[in-house]
This record gives C-alpha cells, sequence and structure tokens, in this order.
C-alpha cells in the first residue's frame, strides 16, 4: 500500500491520503449561507438522510482519487463503455447502480476494514401482514342493485411537518390498483416541491374488509432522484406492475426522465429489481395512471409528450420488451380505452377542440389518431381526468366541471328531472363506447356543507352542489364491483347503481 501523501497509478489517476481521525458527518440548518435561508426550507437542516450532524470514527488511513474517473480511464475497464459515449442514458448494466452521465466516481485504495454486514431492512407499513390468500367472499360486496356510495376517505395520511423521506408539503399524482387478495394499493410521490431530487413515491393499503386506510410508508426512492409519475396495474394473473419515471438529478423535465418497470406476484408486498421501459432519458416518460390489457393481451401504458400530448407504450411480451407508439393523443395525462369493436378512445388536457376536451381516436393500436371535440368542459393544471372500462361492461369517465381556479358550473337532471348546475369533480358512464354519456352526476355524498381536504390540504367544501376542485384522478375497480376512485387526497367508492341514480334535489342530513 501507498505511503506517499500523494502518488500517480499506472493510468494517471492521482489519490490523496486520508488520515485515520475523527470528524463530524452531516447538515445542520445555521450552517446554510444567508443568501439560501428560506429559500428551500427542506434544506435548512439537510436531506432526511443527512442529519442530525453525528461523529464518524476513519480507523485507518486510504487514499481515494482527487478527481473522477474519466471515460477513457473507465474504457481500458471495460471497453464497452465507449459505445454509451454522448448518450444521456444508462449503462448496459394516478438499475441501483444508476449509472449515466450525471454520475461519476472516485477510486480508492487502502486496508479492507472489520465491518458488519449492513442490516436488513424493516418492513414497510405496506408489506406487514399481508394475506396471500383469495377471500372466499372477494366478490360479494353491497347489493349490485342498490345505489352504494362512501366516501370521502383519506388516503394521504402523513404526520404534519414531515420532512422525509415521506413530506407533509406536497402529496400528488396518484395510482391505484385492486391486489389479487381483495386489497386496494396506493402509491403517489411525496415531495417538498415537484423539481427537487427529494421526490419519493409513499404507500398504502386499504386492506380486504377495512374501513381506514393504513398509515403511508415510503415505496420507492432512488436516492437523490426525482421519482416522477407512478403508473400502477394488476393483469388478469394477478401480477402487480409498477412503473415510473426516473430523472438523472433534481427536476424531470430538463434532461428528461428514464421509465422503469416493476412486477410483484405476492400483492404488492416485494417486487422485482426494476428494469428499463426506455433507459434513454428524454420525452416522453412521464407515465400516466392509465394502463390496461387488449383484447390481444398486449400491456398498455400512457405517457405524456411533447405539445401536450400523449403517447402509448406497448408490451406484447408481458413487458419484458416495448415500443412506442407513433402517434399521439390530444392532451396530456390522457385516460385511454379500448373498444368493443378494437379501436382505442381517450380524453385529455389540453389541446382543446372546440372549446371541449379533446377525444381522440385510433383504429390501428396508437400509430394515427382522429380528433374530435368530446362533451366534456376542458380541465387546467392541477387536474387530470380517467377513463377506464368496468367489469360491468361500460365505460366509466370521472374529471372536472372546469378550471380549479374559480367554479364553473355545468347541468345535472336530478331526482325531480329538473336540471340544476354543479361545479367539481363529477362521474359519467356510458352504454354505447362512449357515443353517448346519459348518466352524469357529481362525486359527493350529497350531504350537507362540510369542509374537506383537496389538493396540498387546500380545503374546499362539499354539499349537493359542489364536489372537490382539482386533483389528478385514477381508479380501480374491485372484484366486488365497487369502482375506487382516488384525487390527490381522498378515496371515494361506489357502484355503477350508483352512477345510474339520479341525484337528489335536496342535500341529505
Amino acid at each position: 500500500m501507498p505511503t506517499d501523501d500523494m502518488y500517480i497509478n499506472s493510468l494517471g489517476m492521482k489519490l490523496v491520503r486520508i488520515e485515520a481521525g475523527k470528524l463530524s458527518l452531516g447538515f445542520e440548518g445555521d450552517t446554510l449561507p444567508d443568501d439560501l435561508i428560506g429559500r428551500e426550507p427542506h434544506r435548512q437542516n439537510g436531506d432526511f438522510d443527512e442529519h442530525p450532524a453525528h461523529k464518524v470514527k476513519i480507523s485507518q488511513p486510504f487514499h481515494i482519487g482527487t478527481c473522477q474517473v474519466t471515460n477513457s480511464q473507465y474504457e481500458q475497464f471495460d471497453p464497452k463503455h465507449r459505445k454509451l459515449r454522448g448518450k444521456r442514458g444508462f449503462s448496459i448494466e394516478e438499475l441501483p447502480e444508476d449509472k449515466h452521465w450525471l454520475i461519476g466516481f472516485r477510486v480508492v485504495t487502502g486496508e479492507l476494514p472489520k465491518t458488519q454486514p449492513l442490516p436488513v431492512l424493516e418492513a414497510k407499513g405496506w408489506q406487514h401482514s399481508v394475506r396471500q390468500d383469495r377471500p372466499p367472499d372477494i366478490n360479494q360486496g353491497p347489493d349490485p342493485d342498490m345505489p352504494y356510495f362512501k366516501g370521502p376517505r383519506k388516503y394521504v395520511k402523513i404526520p404534519e411537518g414531515s420532512t422525509g423521506p415521506l413530506y407533509s408539503k406536497h402529496n400528488h399524482d396518484p395510482a391505484i390498483a385492486r391486489c389479487p387478495n381483495g386489497d386496494i394499493l396506493a402509491i403517489w410521490y411525496t415531495c417538498f416541491r415537484e423539481p427537487g431530487r427529494e421526490l419519493a413515491l409513499a404507500a398504502s393499503r386499504l386492506r380486504y374488509g377495512a374501513e381506514e386506510w393504513d398509515e403511508a410508508d415510503l415505496f420507492w426512492d432512488a436516492p437523490d432522484r426525482n421519482d416522477h409519475a407512478p403508473a400502477l396495474m394488476c393483469d388478469y394473473t394477478g401480477t402487480l406492475y409498477h412503473f415510473n419515471g426516473i430523472s438523472a438529478g433534481p427536476g424531470y423535465k430538463k434532461g428528461g426522465l428514464a421509465l422503469i418497470m416493476r412486477t410483484s406476484v405476492d400483492n404488492g408486498v416485494t417486487w422485482s429489481k426494476a428494469w428499463f421501459v426506455n433507459p434513454e432519458r428524454g420525452v416522453p416518460s412521464q407515465p400516466v395512471a392509465c394502463e390496461f390489457i387488449t383484447e390481444r393481451g398486449d400491456i398498455v401504458f400512457v405517457s405524456d409528450a411533447p405539445g401536450s400530448r400523449s403517447v402509448l407504450w406497448i408490451s406484447r411480451d408481458n413487458g419484458q420488451s416495448w415500443t412506442m407508439s407513433n402517434g399521439s393523443i390530444a392532451g396530456i395525462h390522457a385516460g385511454v380505452v379500448q373498444l368493443t369493436d378494437g379501436r382505442l378512445m381517450a380524453f385529455g388536457r389540453g389541446n382543446d377542440i372546440q372549446g371541449k376536451m379533446p377525444k381522440s381516436v385510433s383504429d390501428n393500436m396508437g400509430e394515427t389518431w382522429d380528433y374530435h371535440p368530446s362533451m366534456f368542459p376542458p380541465i387546467g393544471g392541477g387536474q387530470r381526468p380517467v377513463l377506464m372500462r368496468l367489469n360491468e361492461g361500460p365505460l366509466f369517465f370521472a374529471s372536472f366541471t372546469g378550471s380549479r381556479k374559480e367554479p364553473e358550473y355545468m347541468p345535472i337532471i336530478d331526482e325531480t328531472e329538473k336540471k340544476r348546475l354543479v361545479t367539481g369533480l363529477f362521474a359519467a358512464v356510458s352504454f354505447d363506447e362512449g357515443e353517448t354519456w346519459p348518466h352524469i352526476r357529481l362525486v359527493t355524498d350529497d350531504g350537507a356543507g362540510r369542509e374537506i381536504e383537496t389538493m396540498d390540504k387546500r380545503p374546499f367544501t362539499m354539499d349537493l352542489n359542489t364536489a372537490e376542485p382539482g386533483g389528478y384522478l385514477t381508479a380501480c375497480q374491485s372484484e366486488d364491483d365497487i369502482i375506487h376512485l382516488i384525487s390527490s387526497q381522498q378515496h371515494y367508492a361506489f357502484n355503477l347503481e350508483w352512477l345510474k341514480a339520479l341525484p337528489p334535489a335536496q342535500a341529505k342530513i
């Protein structure tokens, strides 16, 4: 082993000697420069894994490179690396090595210290005591011939003032899926601010037969990466799929995202190692919580694309390889469904047509699309629609009556067969493949006015004529035919008969 303060190895790397000793590692708020105080409150005490400051002992000296390993130096070890020069992706090997153009490493030489192995990670809340059998009454829910509605129930349960690994500041963009054991699993991103590298995914589980959601816990977090835009799906065999964008550093727009996928075959308790749908960072790589399996068995999920549009990612081999559609859907955050004649139909946010939410239709699996105005109002920032096929056959759609900035109204028909103006979150059902939507009603318990939380815990008043004004919507349907619709904070559960029933003319007491 070298003993000089600095030496140069055979590749020309300079290494400097670090002596044994003690030092303080970590981050304290009062060490922030004055010009940064208050700009990023979550950083004033460092990231959650950087504080408090603590003493570290270096038991023996070692040498470390003064600079990160260069491409040419690394290629003397791995000549194949040259093929990746200039690319923005990884190396060949609502992932753990993380090798890409923004990450480097330094070489270290020294005696291997005698250390204990790292402890096994403690199971998260959504992993604890999850049943693996199929309940015998899993498809026996509320009477399907009677209207059923429950909610809103809050599923984002994070302690106030939490600054990592879960954040009470901003929780948004959820995805949801039924599990084979009857549980409902929801995931969403949690952060101090959306472009931050602290953005991770949280999860909660509504266990079969339970009335309330579990407390939230961490679901996925690539260190110091922005883990943006999750999607979640359960296929016909009971396999769960998790899709996600992952940034190179802070932010999710500049430099773009890579696309990852994981699977679980034990009701979401454990997950496979992530692999890539699209390893090259860029757009379109921001998933939308809209995924389905076609009549041929292909897996399809939606991703945002430039120009306020959406595209499809399609796998014809159970997720082993993926291709992106050439055509694009009008609008981002699009909900997509396959019609009984094989065509695809989508509704998106943006690129409005004649003052209406755009409707896109494709007869060739997304290679080309025709665009039409839908019958629904357009939506804006902080809002996302959902479109899916129900177990019973009809199409289900949920969206908002307009922008969340100011109340915008649309008429519905109540039980007196009179029109009444309502505002906020609504649901609709179609029995003719989206040609008409004869049943539309506000997603509310129709009760007296009371204050409920929406995105970022902003309050709104829910009553007979007012529902949640904004949030990213996603939905699934359990085997008992209950539709589970979640926004950025709340969970609503109802059946098809409730959707078909005319809303009352007066508030329920």
